[in-house]
């Protein structure tokens, strides 16, 4: 199986994530701020430049990286950061069909966490990081009754999910 062996260009990884939150269903404007920004009137590289993919400027004369050379701290910081910013925002139509879906904390914490790596591509992640998001899951359905609304739990849930390392993959 080759799935999970390429990790996924600044370009994919973003237009999979505007595409799951459900923020932009076709182009509109505002969309093109994830490649270049404003501020105070200057022009400045958004997140996919800051990734480092500058979509009309590739490194050579043949393209594109296609693996690991687009990992390193910086870039996998922002990358994990940029996920986590477009999932928390439970207005967005797409985040709150994802959690809706998922279910609710009263269910077998494993079966929810299965349910958020189906619901974010189907992502295979490492026994640690299962273990780590079950016990995550566990956790906050102990105090949700105390501090936390169960969609909120749950919307945490999905969002802990979509930044896991395992994510960057396809």
């Amino acid at each position: 199986a080759t799935s999970f062996k390429k990790v996924k260009s600044p370009t994919e990884l973003i237009a999979g994530v505007l595409k799951q939150t459900g923020e932009f269903s076709y182009p509109v404007p505002g969309i093109q701020n994830f490649a270049i920004t404003s501020l105070n009137g200057s022009l400045v590289e958004g997140p996919l430049a800051i990734m480092g993919q500058r979509l009309m400027n590739p490194p050579t004369v043949e393209g594109w990286h296609t693996g690991h050379e687009w990992i390193d701290s910086g870039t996998l910081s922002e990358r994990v950061g940029f996920v986590e910013r477009q999932f928390e925002d439970l207005s967005k139509p797409g985040v709150k069909d994802m959690v809706d879906r998922v279910g609710s904390l009263d269910d077998d914490p494993s079966q929810l966490v299965d349910r958020c790596l189906d619901l974010l591509g189907s992502i295979n992640v490492s026994e640690q990081t299962y273990d780590s998001l079950v016990a995550y899951a566990k956790e906050l359905s102990s105090i949700e009754n105390d501090d936390v609304e169960g969609s909120v739990g749950v919307h945490n849930l999905l969002q802990m999910t979509a930044s896991t390392v395992d994510y960057q993959f396809e």
